[in-house]
């Protein structure tokens, strides 16, 4: 990451990686802070990615081998009202479009062997969401109110493409919670 530059703080990354049986993965991973005033940040985080050989487990001795375009994104907004006061919102997105690829059977001794198993596309989606107040009452003794929401799809044989997937994901809402946490310090 650089340093902070006036109202900026921004990186980014490239990763090359050995991922699967014997194939190769690619992400970039960018970011950008902002600050419009001293008590507000905004991050923002991007991270796409490109496999050719994602091997997952589907069951027992069966798994399979798929091309994969991930992309995650997270957003933090953070503001320090006053004193002893923070409020905070975090959302994350994440698509995962998987092509089957190769089925494969852990044989006798142990290794992967190709497998005729048909085994199909897939795409799965998450969203989430996160507002947390914090109040400071005293050196490491806090009160928390925390709302979060989010959920999960998983799509057999998807039409979309990431991008559709992506702007669907905030419709997704299989849990609801609401906490309240005092920390003490004694």
């Amino acid at each position: 990451a650089t340093q902070r530059r006036g109202l900026w703080r921004k990186s980014i990354g490239l990763r090359v990686y050995q991922m699967g049986v014997d194939g190769w993965s690619v992400s970039l991973d960018g970011s950008a802070s902002f600050y419009p005033r001293e008590n507000i940040s905004v991050d923002v985080s991007v991270k796409p990615s490109r496999s050719n050989d994602w091997l997952r487990w589907l069951e027992d001795d069966l798994l399979a081998s798929y091309s994969k375009n991930e992309m995650k994104i997270d957003m933090t907004t953070a503001w320090l009202p006053a004193e002893k006061h923070e409020i905070r919102l975090r959302t994350q997105w994440v698509v995962i479009e998987a092509e089957a690829e190769q089925g494969y059977r852990i044989n006798a001794d142990h290794r992967l062997a190709p497998s005729d198993d048909v085994i199909g596309d897939f795409a799965a989606t998450s969203f989430g969401l996160q507002f947390r107040y914090r109040y400071e009452i005293a050196p490491l003794s806090d009160f928390y109110f925390v709302y979060s929401r989010g959920g999960r799809d998983y799509i057999d044989d998807p039409n979309e493409d990431t991008w559709d997937l992506l702007e669907e994901t905030t419709s997704l809402r299989d849990s609801d919670q609401i906490l309240l946490k005092l920390r003490y310090r004694f």
